[in-house]
Order: C-alpha cells, then structure tokens, then sequence
C-alpha cells in the first residue's frame, strides 16, 4: 500500500511541476488568443470601411472581411502555439500535404466555389456599369426600335412577320466606328 502512495505522490509532484513550467506559457497563449481575437474583429471592421468606397455587393465585401478575420487570427494562432512550445516547421510542413490531398478530393465542389464566386464579383462590376450608361425609354406608344452599333435600325423578324412593332428600346453604349 506504501507503494501506492508514492506513485500518488510522484504524479501529484509531476502534476504541480507541469503546471509551474507551463502554466504561465499557457496564461499568455490564452491572453494572445484573446487579443488575436479583437484584433481579427478590428480587422474586419477597418476592411469593410475600406471595401465601403468601392461600393461592391454585400456579399463580396462580406467574403473580404472573412477573410481579413482569418488571415488575422491565424496570425495569433501560430504566435500562441509557438509560446507553447510547438515546433512549427512540420506542422506547416503537414498542413501543405493535408491541403493538396483536401483540393484533389474535393475538385468538383472547388469548382463550384470559385464559379460562384466569379459570378458575385462580376455581376457587382456588370449592374454598377449598366446602371450608368443604359437608358431605356418608356413611353406610352410603340417603343422606338433597337439601335445597333453600325446605326442601323433593327426589329426582331417575327415583328416584321405579323406586322407589329416589338422591338427593344436602347441606345448603343459606344459611338459608330469610322471604319464600318
């Protein structure tokens, strides 16, 4: 039974020696997680001011203020594991090899992604763009017939066909070329 008891002592000898060398490491990666946090928050608030000025759609600046927060929290993420004491080199090394075999497993919905992601930046380009230089005219009577670049007059053939005028209303973004 004596035996026993100094193997409980050892482990609680053990125990409060752990908690003496890596206690106050393990205070201070608490506190740079912490502060890791409220500075990714900050970041992302500076970041949609920023984005504020370009005036893109609420999803795509939310996209750049995720990932203002992540960059920033990861950043404090890896200070905080190497005041513990973890060895960096193969961790980074691990992750690389992990995230190759992630993007071959997972191409078709990679794909997706980066589809959907093109169509919300394009599309803020493309409707910011034609609310400042389409104008279309609305007008009690028979709109008047689509332009096209050249400056000619053109109707659709099944308008011609029944004899009634359905043609779209625009005007042409761009002058005529000389050369046509």
């Amino acid at each position: 039974m004596g035996e026993q008891f100094h193997s409980l002592d050892q482990v609680r000898a053990s125990a409060i020696d752990m908690a003496v060398k890596f206690g106050p490491k393990l205070l201070v990666a608490a506190l740079i997680l912490i502060a890791g946090y409220l500075a990714a928050r900050w970041c992302g608030k500076v970041v949609g001011r920023l984005l504020a000025r370009f005036r893109l759609e609420p999803p795509a600046r939310a996209l750049f203020e995720r990932i203002g927060e992540i960059v920033v929290l990861g950043l404090f993420v890896i200070m905080a594991m190497q005041n513990l004491g973890v060895e960096l080199l193969p961790l980074v090394a691990g992750l690389g090899v992990a995230g190759a075999g992630f993007a071959l497993a997972l191409q078709g919905v990679l794909g997706n992604v980066v589809a959907g992601l093109t169509i919300i930046f394009t599309s803020a380009i493309t409707f910011r763009l034609a609310t400042k230089r389409a104008k279309f005219s609305t007008s009690a009577s028979s709109p008047p017939p689509l332009v096209t670049p050249t400056g000619r007059e053109w109707s659709s053939p099944t308008a011609r066909s029944s004899g009634k005028s359905s043609t779209i209303a625009a005007r042409p973004a761009v002058s005529p070329s000389p050369l046509e």
